[in-house]
This record gives structure tokens, sequence and C-alpha cells, in this order.
């Protein structure tokens, strides 16, 4: 199961230092689920997830001592029997990481229309002028 996505390129030093996590990452199983999308808008960049069928309270979204973006669906077990007689949207559990730089930050997460969007802004690091005497 695939379940770390190297969003942003990695240089230098961040190479070495995440290059096992990366490695471990390519080689596991390809998972699809759940659909994503990955863009970049107006400075931003945003992950849409396809969570249809997953209510707000089901959802856990979590940034990890690695720095990598979690996002867990767990719906809750019921008694209910349902005889389907088709079953073409899927809703099972699901975990899904994502591998994102230091310098970016969760800025934003709604849940609308069935699809999660998480906006990624990048931090601009404070920097002091200083003046010479």
């Amino acid at each position: 199961m695939r379940l770390k996505h190297n969003l942003f390129p990695i240089s230098g030093q961040e190479l070495f230092k995440d290059f096992d996590r990366m490695f471990e990452s390519t080689y596991k199983e390809a998972d699809n689920y759940p659909p994503y999308n990955v863009y970049s808008k107006d400075e931003s960049t945003y992950i849409d997830v396809a969570v249809s069928g997953f209510e707000k309270e089901w959802l856990e979204i979590y940034v990890d001592d690695e720095g990598d973006l979690n996002i867990v669906g767990t719906k809750p077990k019921t008694d209910e029997k349902i005889e389907f007689h088709y079953k073409g949207l899927s809703t099972r559990n699901f975990h899904r990481k994502f591998m994102i730089m230091k310098n970016y930050t969760v800025a934003d997460i709604q849940l609308k229309n069935g699809i999660l969007n998480i906006r990624l802004d990048k931090e601009t690091p404070n920097r002091k002028v200083l003046e010479i005497k």
C-alpha cells in the first residue's frame, strides 16, 4: 500500500535526511483510495481528497512527528443490514499520508460536498534586517 507521497522537491541536506522515508514509500503497494488531487493556486498548495460518505467526525487530520500529513477515515461499525443491488461507492476505512516539506504548514481544512480540501501555505522565515553601525 503506497501511503506517502512526495509533494515538493527535496534539495541538499534534506535529500539525505529524508532519503530513507522516500525510499520506503516508493516501494509500497499502490493504493488509490481515497482518490485525491494535489495542485497549486494563488501561492498555496492544495490537497483535495474524495471522502464521499464520511462525516466530519469520522475524519482525523494531523501532522506526525516526522512532518507527514496524515488523513485517517474511520467509519463506525453498525448493526444495520443493507442488501446492495450494486455498490459502486467505496466507503472503507483508510489512512493516507503525504510527505510535506518542513517549511509548509496546514493553513486551512474544509469539508464540502464530499471533498476534503486542505490548504498548505509556505512559511516565510522572519527576516530581521540589521542596521550597520
